[in-house]
């Protein structure tokens, strides 16, 4: 069986985030699977999640208007490809959000935590205020 596979854009563009393929294949007898490659572009910028599809085709059938070959029939000749950005700095937030501190204490130990990402630099500024007791 002959078919083709091919990358396709959606918001993730080949050659910035991922490297474009178009090839033609032929799986011999007895064969049931393909493994495709596709390589993802890595770099150090943040962006958020891209997308984009791998399609099978027919080599035979192209279109009389736009001259590419037609995509193969069917809800499962198409695949969404992902590319998550672990690139993310992340956010902080508190351990714990509710500290109870004697009045006569001289300090109070708060941890922040970075969460959802490791890369780059994170920043906050931290101010204290005095509540009033109602």
């Amino acid at each position: 069986m002959t078919f083709g596979y091919r990358t396709v854009a959606d918001s993730a563009v080949a050659p910035k985030d991922y490297s474009h393929v178009d090839q033609v294949v032929t799986l011999k007898k007895r064969e049931t699977e393909l493994k495709v490659h596709i390589p993802i572009v890595d770099d150090d910028e943040w962006e958020p999640d891209l997308d984009f599809y791998i399609e099978l085709f027919d080599p035979n059938q192209i279109n009389s208007e736009t001259g590419v070959p037609e995509r193969l029939k069917g809800d499962d000749t198409r695949c969404k490809v992902t590319i998550l950005d672990e690139d993310f700095p992340g956010s902080l937030g508190f351990e714990v959000t509710d500290v109870r501190v004697p009045k006569n204490a001289q300090k109070v130990d708060v941890t922040i935590m970075r969460m959802e990402g490791a890369d780059g630099t994170i920043s906050c500024y931290i101010r204290t205020e005095t509540l009033s007791e109602h």
